[in-house]
């Protein structure tokens, strides 16, 4: 915290005729203003890392591999700006940095504040009707379309969906009162604002986001994230895409976050990102399996998989290239959602997981944005979704 360091790591080192090498890390975002806050959760992942490599190692008869190889730890993701005293008085340098540290931290905390009232924030989603579901990061390489919702609204978390020549978005709808998320679906055109209709699918008493929609037996369902209930439900549709009802609870007692299924090599997976007890929504990845979508699911032996903030929770549909499998990850280091990592997933199966940075997309594909967590496509449409300032000393034209 105090030399201003974006995530912090541990390694577990294995001790061998050959030296010592590291065989499992965690690796959490840093809290700004309290060492002790931020120190917690991190700490309480240390008996898991333990347990889990001592649990691969009597599995498989081998120590774990370098997490710096593999699983959940690529090169390259998350931004870090070390600062480092060298020479003179070690003392006085280190007093000096120490004060200058908090009193940074201080004017950036009141920073922030004053920021977020003069130019407050929101989630906007873009589109593109040129990327392929096979390269859903060309998005934010080529041209986008920002669809603009209503006032008092903002778009996020966009999924979309083609079925009989219509192309459909699924998409959380926040509405700043009374602050709450709910499913909506919208159909995009090439209007100015960017959608013919929008029309609200799914709504609870509770926070509803990350709506992963999929079909199944000549049957839609969805799978929205709930995680402040400690459940995981599944709808299935009576009149696709608006109308819905609750089909089963796939998940109980387990606060799942952004859950993201998948069929690989005959068996049906659940990427989620599960909250520990004092540690972050984002900070672990956790697997289960199962015989079909609709569950029930078993979890990984390993979990958690990835105990890394950079590239623990989903951020989209998984999706094939050349045979091989590449899953959309958040890096929440810097902030909430600050980027998009592009993993593949190099393994698979009831004995391991271990995946690859391929690329990582920064909230640099429009001006302005300072953070960028869904990524998703089929053919014809690609979305994204960003969050960008608004300045107040703008007026803004209201879109009825």
């Amino acid at each position: 915290m105090l030399v201003g360091r974006s995530w912090t790591t541990t390694r577990l080192m294995a001790a061998t005729e050959n030296g010592t090498s590291p065989i499992g890390q965690i690796v959490s975002s840093v809290d700004r203003l309290s060492m002790t806050r931020g120190a917690r959760g991190h700490l309480r992942k240390l008996a898991r890392l333990v347990a889990r490599c001592l649990a691969e190692t009597r599995l498989t008869g081998t120590l774990p591999r370098d997490p710096d190889e593999g699983a959940g730890s690529p090169a390259g993701v998350g931004h870090d700006v070390p600062v480092r005293a060298e020479g003179g008085d070690r003392g006085s340098l280190g007093a000096l940095a120490i004060g200058v540290a908090l009193a940074g931290a201080g004017v950036g905390f009141f920073g922030r504040r004053a920021m977020r009232t003069l130019n407050p924030e929101r989630w906007i989603v873009a589109i593109s009707r040129t990327a392929t579901a096979d390269d859903p990061a060309a998005i934010a390489r080529n041209g986008q379309q920002v669809l603009h919702a209503p006032e008092g609204h903002e778009w996020a978390d966009p999924f979309p969906v083609a079925m009989n020549g219509r192309q459909f978005l699924f998409i959380e709808e926040y509405v700043r009162r009374p602050g709450k998320g709910r499913l909506a679906i919208v159909e995009p055109d090439d209007s100015a604002r960017g959608w013919r209709s929008v029309e609200t699918v799914l709504e609870s008493d509770t926070h509803l986001s990350y709506p992963f929609v999929f079909p199944w037996q000549d049957g839609w369902y969805l799978m929205p994230e709930q995680a402040s209930t400690g459940s995981l439900e599944l709808y299935r549709a009576t009149d696709f895409p608006r109308g819905w009802v609750w089909h089963s609870t796939q998940l109980s007692g387990v606060s799942a976050g952004d859950a993201t299924i998948a069929e690989i090599d005959g068996r049906w997976w659940l990427f989620a990102a599960v909250k520990v007890p004092g540690g972050n929504a984002a900070d672990e990845l956790h697997l289960f399996h199962a015989e079909s979508p609709l569950g029930p699911w078993t979890g990984h032996a390993m979990n958690p998989v990835v105990s890394d903030v950079r590239t623990a929770r989903p951020a989209g549909r998984m999706f094939q290239r050349d045979g091989r499998w590449y899953r959309p990850a958040q890096d929440g280091a810097v902030s909430y959602g600050h980027s998009i990592a592009i993993l593949e997933i190099e393994r698979l199966d009831l004995g391991g997981f271990r995946q690859r940075l391929v690329e990582v997309i920064d909230p640099t594909w429009r001006p302005g944005l300072i953070a960028t967590h869904t990524i998703n496509a089929v053919d014809g449409l690609s979305a994204i979704d960003g969050l960008e300032r608004v300045s107040r000393l703008r007026r803004r034209r209201p879109i009825r």
